[in-house]
């Protein structure tokens, strides 16, 4: 395996061998030379800029930092006293059962690919919980008839249904699926492969009943007990992030694709709007999420149930040949992010951005200005340190200039050290606090302290991914597959009385009695009919 950075292999194939149209091609050559045309004005703007002005410049960034480090202290403290307030569910009593009623109306589609391995442990999880005719496993793969593997006769001995389909696509498997079977169920369960229901998995529909708004409800993820210190740090992470999600009042961007409940009927108009078809190769969970709240409906974070899905065991690809367990073939850390997860967040920011400022309905909030400051809180901040770490690249020379200019001693040595380490023990309180604070009735929840000390090591792994990932939809996913047809209206099409198809019945009138009472008046008929 030849490691790579901005590009996947076969991305990097696919641009050199014309797997593209010319029309891409192109559009991808007046990006770059839009992006060089930046770069040279930027840089020629600076080459005029004094150096004693430079000097001063960074003085100033230098002279900020501890300023910096305050506010960042304030900030934090404000954050874990709000979450003091916000009460944390409880864990699920174990032997729970759902309504019998809900599980019937209730089916679970699980999209595979080359998933032998894999989907045996998965139905065996789903089947405790559901009724084995409601489940459906859609494989999907390039040919017109199932691969050499045993995915088949696995469906077979649990006697659920299953489709064959013949597109390599995770997006195409559950349309057709839903198209079948939105009908039938009124909800639907999506799960992943490699995803498990828990034991205790229990999911109540007054969620939906309460309110007619709410399309979807996401699950947890969290990996299976492992002494993994990487997995560890993935399901922290995975903590904080639904966390964070299930505090919304109003409505969470997107539903994660391992594992959500939804409104069957929702679910199917989304897939079909959703522009993963034929437009982008990925990241079709966050552009249903557009999707439904364009349309006015609200998504929720359950902080209750938690899947359990496959975690990467690498931070970066290995010299061995890498087999794809699952995770549709995210087989590293670097891979599942850099080059998949974090690309599609950045490139979806200006939907985003269209999203919360003018159609979002569903947002309780009606506030144009603290839907700006809700907009740049929640999404712009993914975009705005990628590029301040490649203004900081733009403007090296200058930097390492100014680095020329001081005298190394001691004082320098432990002022770096001291600014480091008090950037890490501040993120220890920070996960202490939520250890031993908040999250201490939820014992499923709690970490250990050897990943405690190694988190802030991961979260900076996650930034410099992040940055990469930045560097991928500029250099790549732009160019190559975004496309103006994106910005479009999502809007479903709303039925008319003449759209709708009535089925006749039979009614048989045993009487009909007309009366007139004068020459002005409309008639009066009554009829009676025999149930």
């Amino acid at each position: 395996m030849i490691p790579y950075i901005f590009v996947t292999l076969d991305e990097f194939k696919n641009i050199f061998t014309g797997k593209f149209s010319l029309y891409t091609y192109i559009k991808a050559l007046v990006w770059y030379l839009m992006l060089i045309t930046i770069v040279c004005i930027l840089y020629f703007l600076h080459i005029k800029v004094p150096k004693t002005e430079c000097d001063n410049k960074y003085y100033s960034i230098c002279f900020l930092y501890p300023y910096l480090l305050v506010l960042l202290g304030i900030y934090l403290i404000f954050y874990l006293l709000k979450d003091i307030f916000i009460k944390v569910p409880t864990s699920l009593p174990e032997n729970s059962s759902m309504n019998e009623d809900f599980v019937e109306r209730t089916c679970v589609i699980i999209p595979c690919h080359n998933s032998e391995e894999i989907i045996e442990k998965t139905l065996k999880s789903i089947v405790k919980h559901y009724y084995p005719e409601s489940i459906y496993v859609a494989d999907n793969n390039n040919t017109s008839t199932p691969q050499n593997d045993k995915t088949k006769e696995i469906c077979e001995k649990y006697n659920v249904n299953y489709r064959y389909i013949s597109k390599s696509s995770k997006i195409n498997a559950l349309t057709e699926l839903m198209k079948e079977v939105s009908n039938e169920y009124e909800y639907t369960i999506t799960l992943d492969d490699d995803t498990l229901l828990p034991e205790n998995f229990y999911i109540k529909e007054n969620h939906f009943v309460l309110d007619n708004k709410l399309a979807g409800i996401g699950f947890g993820i969290k990996t299976e007990a492992t002494k993994s210190i990487l997995k560890s740090c993935v399901n922290m992470e995975y903590t904080f992030m639904f966390w964070g999600k299930f505090k919304s009042k109003s409505t969470i961007p997107y539903i994660n694709g391992a594992g959500g409940l939804w409104k069957s009927n929702l679910l199917k108009k989304a897939l079909i709007e959703n522009p993963v078809h034929n437009i982008l190769p990925y990241g079709e969970d966050s552009w249903n999420g557009i999707i439904l709240r364009l349309n006015g409906y609200k998504l929720k974070q359950d902080f209750q149930n938690f899947v359990i899905s496959y975690i990467p065991d690498k931070l970066y690809y290995s010299f061995t040949k890498e087999t794809d367990v699952s995770g549709f073939n995210a087989t590293n850390i670097y891979k599942q992010r850099a080059l998949r997860w974090y690309r599609s967040g950045i490139a979806k920011l200006l939907c985003e951005f269209y999203v919360f400022m003018i159609s979002d309905k569903s947002n309780e909030n009606n506030n144009i200005f603290l839907r700006i400051i809700q907009n740049i809180y929640k999404r712009l901040s993914l975009i705005t340190t990628p590029l301040v770490i490649y203004w900081i690249i733009l403007n090296l020379p200058y930097l390492f200039y100014y680095l020329s200019k001081i005298e190394i001693n001691l004082m320098l040595i432990l002022y770096i050290f001291f600014s480091i380490a008090i950037i890490y023990f501040v993120i220890l309180i920070y996960l202490i606090f939520y250890k031993l604070v908040i999250f201490k009735n939820r014992d499923d929840l709690k970490f250990s302290w050897n990943t405690i000390l190694v988190y802030p090591f991961f979260l900076l792994y996650t930034l410099l991914l992040i940055i990469i990932a930045f560097g991928g939809v500029i250099l790549y996913y732009i160019p190559f597959h975004v496309d103006f047809k994106l910005f479009r209206c999502y809007k479903f099409e709303e039925k008319t009385f003449e759209d709708i198809e009535i089925e006749p019945i039979e009614v048989h009138i045993d009487e009909v009695d007309l009366v007139i009472i004068s020459d002005d008046e409309e008639p009066e008929i009554e009829i009676i009919i025999d149930n």
